[in-house]
Order: structure tokens, then C-alpha cells, then sequence
């Protein structure tokens, strides 16, 4: 054969029509594997063979023949069948491909799980059901591993399942032994997040340090390419501004325009543009998957520290300290002696707990710049990001005073209002940043629409709500877009219900902090949306959360239960519940990145207060009492509480409450479901007792009426308590006008002090009010119902009900006294309010009455010399019978 006939013989043409001839000669003897790769390669070809290539392997993708083969090699003739699907020669459609599977995976799940399983790894390409997917993977990789406990591979990609509904007990099982083989992989990851939320700190470092170190250098580059990205199209866009590029109609609109006018307008077109790249999207999209490596550095960097607090030598400590600053610093990826590093360094400061440290850096950077406008927003952005708001707030609103600069001033204005105290002040100082830009319109039709809510004007607020959603859709993505954004939805859904508000907001927070993992703000976002999500998958079997216009949230499971059996299959559902495992992970790193603000310990101490979880209390409270929490606007908001300079604007909100709480429960559709109807009757009650404590009247019998209604539909602790309560509030009235020292005590304390409490309080020190309180009807009823409840709950009681019986039935107070003293969720529950919130007389009488109620006098003379010695005005009748 010559050269040109060779030439002939080898092209594509000729080696396609051969394989074709080969391939039908390997389906005729019966090698069907053969035929369809044979086949597969001419649909690939290019060649004018193709699409016979892509019939023969139709021929090929029939249910009978792919069921005679082993299902190994059923899924191989699958995957040829989509390499040709891929080169568009299709031998069928991607959905009949899948239907083919999914039989093939019936037939051969029992008795041979390792060859189903590859036939689903075949079709997962064009099956778009992906929880189908996961679903029917799950029982096979059990099945497999059961077989053989050796498959690292398998036992892996099923703890990766697994661990996507956080089973951690189960992907420990499955990982352990196979650890010293998990590599960089997510095995390692996996097993490594166990070992540190179980404390084999040595163990979990050892499987997290490899995993971590190269991913995040892709996740620093990346985070770098965005920013330059971003910087590049901003300038390209005023380039092509000056160079007259834009259309003319928008050269027009702008020399029309004011100097406002024209900053929106170049605004606005910049977005555009970012929102045309398609080169930013895909970084974006490539930063969002690069990113998942920081919440995993995060432990690391937990681990770290935990380990150096373990070391008694000082050397090993500070050597362990300093790799934890430097894994913290690695995920900024900023090094060197700048000023970008000493600032970052001086936020890990904070993070190490070592606070003193952190503020003298920051001080001193400060100090070095002269306290320009600059430098204070940059250290007010990372004060406000672990927690310090106070001085955070301080610092913008000296940048805001000292800027000559507009783009500084307007800054620092809009940084101060994500500091607000209110959504009065957060308004003033939108309306003194730059309105032309899209983020602060939006912002404030957010605001507005707050305000309208905090007034009952329903439609107005939905109005703005939804003029804020159409402005920043139009916004090009970025964190902070998506994270104001889900928040609009979120509010939206609070307000009306509709689903596709609730998915839009959460999957949207969940894309921004994929984004920005480390932003502490958004996490504590996500924290609120992920506990009120796992809120409502609880709550809402038994009340219609949407009908009520309300978001969930867990103080609402007590109208779950009303005796101890159901209680604890309460807790054991919260316990179980994904999302709130999700939330309290969420949680544990928020109080990394933000140890000093109050929210990061909000979602984990409500839920180890729910389930009793002593430990977690404790741990909290010691935890933020060493971050020395931010309690400025708690302390601002008691101040004027005590003094009364706000009492127009609470007791307007409160009537507003009750009003809408009152239309509620006229609802026909609400009636028909008692414990819904039960929740809007609290929000009423509630209402009524609040304005009882403001000093204005209330309706003390409608209150009593309404909440023996709700305790009838619907029993539950949570109408109990609604029924006590208003008791308690309709017979302090009464005993105030009988009593005289106790009426200036509600007049002088009532606002900070509850009444039952005051009312035990004067009950307990003075015999004469002791007598009144005991002959009173409510009171009598209120003792009814609460031995009622005691015997409900057996291993329950309380200081209060202890001091009510303590002079009316002794034997049966020493009862409760016992209880009290074997439950130590009093204690961990007041320490854990001490520690985030500021000290108030309502939590130092109840520890004082606690500490009565377990016969520690000396403890209970404590509690009041350190109250008063912090100078907290208490009643003076308070603590006299320790003189005695």
C-alpha cells in the first residue's frame, strides 16, 4: 500500500466505517460492552458514520439487553451512551437515559449494590432530581461498606452524604478507621469537624491542617481576582464614560441631571456593566466554591487555640497561640509589617481572646494616622465585626464629623447606620449618605418600611418592602447585595406568608455567606434566618405561622407542651432538628468572629435553655463573660425605661400590638386553629400586661377572659403561663389599691420589675401584704393552677411558686424548695442572662430568690452587696429578712 493509500486507509472516514463493522460483529457474539464503546467512538468521530454510530448504540440502550448484562457493565454501556450525547449525537434523550438507570438500579439494588451504585454514578449527569439521587445512594453505600468495611473510597463518599444531614455520630463510625488514609480529602475534613466539636484536639488538627493549607491559598487568589475584577470594570465604566461610549440618550439624561442625578446615573451604569461581565459571574460563582474551605479553617484555627489552653509550658502555649494567628491571618492572605496586616492582626487579637492586645494595636494605628476620617472607618468596620458596637459606632461618627471628603463622609453616615439604635436613627444617617447610589435607596425604603411596620401601617411597609427588593435586584451580586436583599425577603414573608419570600431570603443568605465566610455579621443573619427556619419546621404542625403574620421563633414551643412527656419529646425533635444543628454550628463561629457582640450567643443559649442542656449554659456564660460583651445599647435601652424619655414611643408600638393582635384573633380562619388563635391571644395579653408595666391603664378582666379562653382551646405551658400571668397583673392591681408601699413599689419599679415579682417580693418581707396576697382570688386560683402544673411536671417547680407556698402550706413549699435545689437550670439559666445582658434588678431578685429557695443565705446576701456595690437601685424591702 502507498503512501496516499495509507493516507486513505487511516482517515476518519474509513477507521469510523471499520469500527462500525467491528462493532456489530461484537454485539453479534455477544460482547456488548465491546460494541457499545466501538460504537460511542463513531458517534464521536465527526465523521458522516456518526449518526450511525449514535443507532447502534440506541440499539444497544434497551432495558432487556442492559438487565442480561452484570450491572457493572450495564453502566458502562450507559456512559458511552452519554459520551455520545455529549458530541450531540444523542442515541436517545437524557431523561430516557435516566429512566433506563433508575430500572437497572432496581433490579440489582439487593444483590449487587456496588454495580447499582455505578449505574447511578452513570446517569447522575442528566438526572436533574439530585435529592432522588442522594436518596437512593444512601442505602447502596451501606450496603457496600456493610460488605466490605475496608472501601475507604465508599466509606468516604457515604460519610459525605451523611454529613450533609450532620449524622456526625455515624460518619465518625465510618471514617475513624480509615483516618490515617483520609488525606487532603473531605474524609479528613469530616472526621476532623467531629473530632473538634467532641475536643481530640491533636487528633482533629492532625486530619484539619493538611486539608486546609492549600485550599486556602485558591480561596485568597480568588478572593483577590474578585476585587480586582470588580476595581477593573468600575474604571473600564468611567473610561468608556469619558470616552463617550455610552449610549447618547444617556449623555443627554445627564446633562439634565443634578449633581445627585448624575452620581445615580454613573451608579447605575456601572452595575449594568458588572452585571454584563460574564467573566465576573464565573469568578464569583468559582469564589463561592473556593470559600467552603473557610469555615473549615475557622475550626482549624479553633482547635489551635484550644490546644495552646490545654499547655502548662509557656513556650509550647505561645507557639501553639502564634499557629493559631497565623491559620487566622492565612485566611485574610495579608502578611507583612502594613497597615492592612496590623489591622487584621488586631482583629485575630480579638478572636485569641486577647482583647487588651487587640485595642492597644488599634489604637496605636489610630495614633499613627492621626485619627484621619480613613482609618477611623477601617478600624470602626473591624470594631463592629467582632461585637464592639459602642466604640465602633464612636468611631464612624468621628470619621463623619472629620471628612472634608464626601465619599468618606458619606462612608462613614452609611456605616454608622448599620449601627443604628433604632430605625429613626438608622434613617437619619441613610438620609445623610449618598442617596444616588442604589444600596442606599434601597436601604432606606427598608427602613421606612420598619417604621410602617412598628406603626400597623401594613400596606405601607409592604410597599417599601417591595420597592427595596426591586432595587437591589438590580444590583450587580456581591455579599452584601444578597445579604440585604434575603433580609427584604425574609420581612416580606413575616408580613404575608408566602413561601417564595422564606426561600428566596434563606437561599440567598446562604449564597452570601458562601461568599464571605467570614463576615460575622452575616453569619449572625443566617444564625436569625436558620433558627427561625428550624423554628418553623416545628412549630408549624400546630400553628399556622403565616396566617399569624409573624416569624417563627422557639419561644413559641411552649405552646407545645403541657406536661413532661411532651416536653421532652419536644426537645428531643429540637435536638434532632437539622437546621438547628446547622444554626448552632453557625453560632460556635460566630462567637469566634464576634465575642463581644450579644447576638453570637443568643440562638445557642435560648436552645441549651429549651433543652436543659446545663453544660452548654454554663459554657456559654463563661465564654461571653470573658469576651466581655457589648451590653451599651442594653444599658441605653434600661436608661430610658427608668427615666421615661421614651415612654410615648413604647406605649404607641404596644397599643399597636395590641390592636393587631385583637384583629387576629377575630379571624375566622384563625379560630378554626386553637393553638394559633392561643399565640395570637399571648401577643395580646402580653400587650396588655406591658402596658400594665409602662404605668397606663390596661384591660386587667379582658385579659383574664381571653386567657382562660386560650388555656381551654389550647392547653399548653405557654396558655398556662399567659393565664398566670394575667392573674398575677389583674390582682397586683387590686393589692395596690389595698396597699399602699406596694403601689409606690409598682409606681417606682414597675417598669423594670414584673409585678408577680414585686408582688412575691413584698409577699415574702412584709406580713400585712403577706395576708392580702394570700386572701386575694387571683392568687388563690393562680395557687390552683400551679399545683396543677407541679404535678404535671414532677421534676419541676420554681423560686416564685416556692415563696407563694412557703407561708400557705410549708410541708408542700419544702416539696418545691427540694426540687428547686436538684435543678440546676435556675442557676445556669440567670448565669447565662448575667453574662450577655446587663445587669438588671428583675434578674438579681429572681438569683436572690433562688438562693432562698436552696438555703443560701450567704449567697443571697452576695447577689445583693454585688448588685448594689455596681450601683443598681433595688427596693429597699429587698433582703431585710437576712437581717433578721
Amino acid at each position: 500500500m502507498g503512501f496516499g493509500g495509507w493516507q486513505y486507509y487511516q482517515s476518519p472516514g474509513q477507521v469510523a466505517a471499520r469500527q462500525l463493522k467491528q462493532a456489530a460483529q461484537a454485539r453479534a457474539e455477544g460482547h456488548v460492552v465491546q460494541s457499545a464503546a466501538l460504537f460511542a467512538g463513531v458517534a464521536q468521530s465527526g465523521t458522516e458514520a456518526a449518526s450511525q454510530g449514535a443507532v447502534g448504540l440506541k440499539g444497544l440502550l434497551d432495558l432487556a439487553t442492559l438487565q442480561a448484562l452484570p450491572a457493572a457493565d450495564a453502566a458502562q454501556v450507559l456512559q458511552h451512551g452519554l459520551r455520545a450525547r455529549a458530541a450531540g449525537h444523542a442515541p436517545m434523550s437524557g431523561k430516557d437515559v435516566a429512566g433506563l438507570g433508575w430500572a437497572l438500579v432496581a433490579a440489582h439494588a439487593d444483590k449487587d449494590p456496588a454495580g447499582a451504585k455505578a449505574v447511578l454514578d452513570a446517569i447522575k449527569v442528566v438526572e436533574t432530581d439530585k435529592a432522588k439521587l442522594a436518596t437512593a445512594t444512601l442505602p447502596l453505600l451501606e450496603r457496600i461498606v456493610a460488605a466490605d468495611p475496608r472501601n475507604a473510597a465508599a466509606a468516604i463518599e457515604y460519610a459525605e452524604l451523611l454529613d450533609q444531614r450532620r449524622d456526625c455520630a455515624r460518619c465518625e463510625v465510618l471514617l475513624a478507621p480509615h483516618a490515617a488514609v483520609l488525606g487532603k480529602g473531605e474524609g479528613a475534613r469530616i472526621l476532623g469537624q467531629i473530632y473538634a466539636a467532641k475536643g481530640r484536639l491533636d487528633d482533629s488538627y492532625a486530619l484539619l491542617q493538611p486539608y486546609t493549607e492549600e485550599k486556602l491559598k485558591v480561596f485568597v487568589k480568588q478572593q483577590a481576582d474578585y476585587e480586582a475584577m470588580v476595581s477593573g470594570i468600575e474604571k473600564s465604566s468611567i473610561e468608556m464614560l469619558r470616552r463617550d461610549k455610552a449610549p447618547a440618550e444617556f449623555y443627554k439624561r445627564y446633562d439634565a441631571a443634578d449633581e445627585a442625578g448624575k452620581r445615580e446615573m454613573v451608579s447605575g451604569f456601572i452595575d449594568e456593566q458588572m452585571n454584563a461581565s460574564g467573566a465576573l459571574k464565573a469568578l464569583v460563582q468559582g469564589l463561592r466554591q473556593s470559600a467552603a474551605i473557610v469555615p473549615v479553617a475557622l475550626d482549624l484555627g479553633i482547635v489551635t487555640v484550644q490546644r495552646a489552653q490545654t499547655l502548662s509550658d509557656t513556650a509550647a502555649r505561645n507557639a501553639q497561640f502564634q499557629a493559631a494567628e497565623k491559620v487566622f491571618l492565612s485566611i485574610r492572605g495579608v502578611v507583612g509589617n502594613t497597615d492592612k496586616y496590623r489591622l487584621y492582626l488586631g482583629q485575630v487579637y480579638y478572636w485569641l481572646g486577647k482583647q487588651a492586645d487587640g485595642k492597644k494595636l488599634f489604637d496605636e494605628l489610630l495614633a499613627s494616622h492621626k485619627r484621619e476620617p480613613g482609618m477611623l472607618i477601617d478600624v470602626s468596620v473591624l470594631l463592629r465585626s467582632i461585637g464592639a458596637v459602642q466604640e465602633a459606632r464612636a468611631l464612624s461618627e468621628e470619621a463623619h464629623a472629620k471628612a472634608t471628603d464626601n465619599d468618606l463622609r458619606w462612608t462613614a453616615a452609611h456605616l454608622r447606620s448599620v449601627m443604628n439604635t433604632d430605625a429613626q436613627d438608622e434613617l437619619a444617617w441613610l438620609e445623610r449618605s449618598d442617596r444616588s447610589q442604589a444600596r442606599i435607596r434601597a436601604s432606606i425604603h427598608t427602613v421606612r418600611a420598619q417604621i410602617a411596620e412598628q406603626k400597623g401601617q401594613r400596606a405601607a411597609a409592604k410597599r417599601d418592602y417591595e420597592l427595596a427588593a426591586e432595587e437591589f435586584a438590580k444590583m450587580p451580586e456581591s455579599s452584601t447585595q444578597l445579604n440585604s436583599s434575603a433580609l427584604v425577603h425574609l420581612a416580606l414573608y413575616s408580613m404575608e406568608g408566602d413561601p417564595k419570600h422564606r426561600d428566596a431570603g434563606l437561599a440567598q443568605l446562604d449564597q452570601a455567606l458562601a461568599l464571605m465566610p467570614m463576615d460575622s455579621i452575616l453569619l449572625l443573619n443566617n444564625v436569625g434566618a436558620v433558627g427561625s427556619a428550624a423554628a418553623a419546621a416545628i412549630l408549624g404542625e400546630r400553628i399556622d405561622l403565616p396566617l399569624l403574620h409573624m416569624p417563627a421563633n422557639f419561644h413559641l414551643v411552649t405552646f407545645l407542651y403541657d406536661d413532661e412527656a411532651s416536653l421532652d419529646r419536644v426537645r428531643r425533635t429540637i435536638r434532632e432538628n437539622e437546621a438547628v444543628k446547622k444554626g448552632l454550628a453557625y453560632s460556635e463561629k460566630a462567637a469566634l468572629l464576634a465575642p463581644r457582640n450579644p447576638r453570637a450567643y443568643a440562638f445557642s443559649g435560648s436552645i441549651a435553655a429549651i433543652v436543659d442542656d446545663v453544660g452548654a449554659m454554663k459554657s456559654i456564660a463563661t465564654r461571653a463573660t470573658a469576651a466581655k460583651v457589648d451590653m451599651a445599647d442594653g444599658k441605653e435601652r434600661l436608661r430610658k425605661l427608668t427615666d421615661g424619655s421614651e415612654l410615648k414611643k413604647n406605649v404607641e408600638e404596644t397599643q399597636v400590638q395590641v390592636r393587631q393582635a385583637a384583629a387576629l384573633m377575630g379571624q375566622s380562619a384563625l379560630q378554626r386553629s386553637p393553638a394559633s388563635w392561643a399565640v395570637a391571644a399571648g401577643q395580646w395579653v402580653d400587650g396588655q400586661s406591658a402596658l400594665a408595666r409602662l404605668g397606663q391603664p390596661f384591660d386587667a378582666d379582658g385579659a383574664v377572659k381571653v386567657a382562660h379562653k386560650a388555656r381551654a382551646l389550647s392547653p399548653s405551658a405557654g396558655t398556662l403561663s399567659m393565664l398566670t400571668e394575667s392573674l398575677e397583673n389583674r390582682a397586683a392591681l387590686r393589692l395596690a389599691k389595698a396597699n399602699p408601699a406596694f403601689a409606690a413599689s409598682l409606681a417606682k419599679y414597675g417598669r423594670l420589675i414584673e409585678a408577680s415579682t414585686l408582688m412575691i417580693l413584698h409577699h415574702d418581707e412584709d406580713p400585712e401584704f403577706r395576708r392580702l396576697v394570700q386572701a386575694d382570688p387571683d392568687i388563690v386560683e393562680v395557687m390552683t393552677l400551679l399545683r396543677d402544673r407541679d404535678r404535671r411536671f414532677p421534676s419541676r417547680s420554681s423560686p416564685w411558686a416556692w415563696l407563694l407556698f412557703r407561708y400557705a402550706d410549708p410541708a408542700y413549699a419544702q416539696t418545691l424548695a427540694a426540687r428547686v435545689k436538684q435543678d440546676p437550670t435556675h442557676d445556669a439559666l440567670i448565669q447565662l442572662h448575667m453574662a450577655v445582658e446587663p445587669l438588671q434588678p428583675e434578674t438579681v431578685i429572681r438569683r436572690y430568690h433562688y438562693a432562698l429557695a436552696i438555703s443560701d443565705r450567704a449567697l443571697a446576701q452576695r447577689v445583693l452587696d454585688e448588685a448594689r456595690k455596681e450601683g443598681l437601685e433595688l427596693p429597699d424591702l429587698l433582703g431585710r429578712q437576712l437581717k433578721g
